[in-house]
C-alpha cells in the first residue's frame, strides 16, 4: 500500500566493528525513507565506535516466522552428535535415566524391525560412499546413511529400548533375535541395488508411520524426513530408469530383491492390514517403478523370517571389530 509524504517507517539496524565478525542487529530507527534511515543508525550507533559494516532493512521487509511456524523451524534431524557438546552430554547421561514413552506393546515388533532395517540400511551405503560417482551424491548418501541410524535409535526406543541402551540394541544382541526383512541379504551391491534398497526402505517407513497409533513430535518428524528419503530415492531410481545402459541391470537388482521384499510389512499389526500391500504397491507405481515390475508382488504381507543370521553376525562382527580399534569413550 502506498504511503503517505513523510509518514515515517521502523528499520531495523544491523552493524559490525570488523569484517571477520559477523553482523548484528543492535536495534531499530524510525524515519521517512532509507537514505535517512541509514543516516541516523550512522549518528545512533557510529557515534563512539568505527564501524567495518551498517545496514538497515525496512522491518516491513523483513519476513518473519510466526507461532504456526515453529513445526518447521525444528531440525530437520534427529542426529544429536551434530549437536555443540553433545559427546560430554552424551558420557555424562545417568545410566539409569528412564527410557523415552514406547510404543503399544503390540507394535513393539513392527517398530524393531524397521529400526534393523535401518541399521542394516546405513551399513551398506556407508560402505559404499566412495563408490559413488559425484561428490553431490556421495554426500547425500552419506546423509541418508546418518539420518539412518538416527532413525533406528528412535524406533529402537519406541520398542523398548533405554535411551542408554540403544547401542547394546544394535551391537550387543544375539543375531538370533533380529528379525529385518531380507532385502538386505539379496541381489547385489551395486548403486542400481543400493537405489532399490532404499526406495523401498523408505515408502515402508512411510506407510508404517502413516497407519502408526503412537503419536509425538519425534516421530512426525522422522516421516518427514523419510519423506525426503523415498523422493531423494526416487529421483535417481527414475535417473537409472531413463539410462538404457543401466536399465537392464536396474530390472534385474529390482526383480531379485522383489522376491523378498514383501516381508517388509510383515510383522504385527502392519501384516494383517488387508489394504496395506496394495498401497505399498501403489506407492512405488507412484514414485516410477513401472507396474510390469510389480507383477510378483505379493497380495498380502509375507512373514518375516529370522534367516538372516548368518548375514547380520558378519555386519555386527565388523563393526565390533572397528569399535574394538578405538579407546575406550571414542566410540560412543
Amino acid at each position: 500500500m502506498p504511503r503517505r509524504l513523510g509518514e515515517r517507517q521502523v528499520f531495523e539496524v544491523f552493524t559490525r566493528t570488523t569484517t571477520d565478525q559477523a553482523i548484528t542487529n543492535v536495534g531499530s530507527v524510525t524515519a521517512p525513507d532509507a537514505a535517512l534511515a541509514w543516516q541516523l543508525a550512522k549518528e545512533t550507533c557510529g557515534r563512539r565506535d568505527d564501524l567495518a559494516d551498517l545496514w538497515v532493512v525496512s522491518r516491513a521487509d523483513i519476513v518473519a516466522a510466526d507461532k504456526t511456524d515453529q513445526p518447521r523451524l525444528t531440525a530437520r534431524t534427529r542426529m544429536p552428535h551434530r549437536q555443540p557438546a553433545f559427546p560430554m552430554r552424551r558420557r555424562e547421561m545417568p545410566r539409569d535415566q528412564a527410557a523415552s514413552p514406547s510404543a503399544p506393546r503390540e507394535t513393539r515388533a513392527a517398530w524393531s524391525s524397521l529400526a534393523e532395517d535401518l541399521f542394516l540400511c546405513s551399513h551398506l551405503l556407508a560402505g559404499r560412499l566412495y563408490d559413488f560417482v559425484e561428490l553431490e551424491t556421495s554426500l547425500a548418501e552419506g546423509s541418508i546413511a546418518q539420518e539412518c541410524l538416527a532413525h533406528a535409535s528412535v524406533l529402537a526406543e519406541l520398542s523398548g529400548a533405554a535411551p542408554t541402551g540403544v547401542d547394546e540394541y544394535f551391537f550387543e544382541r544375539s543375531p538370533d533375535r533380529w528379525l529385518p526383512s531380507g532385502i538386505w541379504f539379496r541381489g547385489s551391491r551395486s548403486w542400481s541395488a543400493a537405489v532399490v534398497r532404499g526406495l523401498l526402505l523408505a515408502l515402508a517407513l512411510e506407510l508404517a508411520m502413516n497407519r502408526s497409533h503412537v503419536d509425538g513430535q519425534e516421530l512426525r518428524q522422522l516421516a518427514v524426513e523419510q519423506e525426503a528419503h523415498s523422493a531423494h530415492w526416487g529421483r535417481a531410481f527414475a535417473a537409472l530408469l531413463a539410462d538404457e545402459e543401466i536399465r537392464d541391470d536396474l530390472r534385474s537388482d529390482f526383480q531379485q530383491i522383489l522376491d523378498v521384499a514383501g516381508d517388509l510389512l510383515g510383522v504385527p499389526p502392519l501384516d494383517t492390514d488387508p489394504d496395506v500391500q496394495a498401497e505399498f504397491a501403489d506407492r512405488l507405481v507412484r514414485a516410477g517403478v513401472p507396474d510390469s515390475w510389480l507383477a510378483a508382488w505379493p497380495s498380502s504381507p509375507r512373514p518375516r523370517q529370522r534367516s538372516w543370521s548368518a548375514g547380520i553376525e558378519e555386519v555386527i562382527t565388523e563393526m565390533n571389530a572397528v569399535r574394538r580399534t578405538y579407546d575406550p569413550g571414542v566410540i560412543l
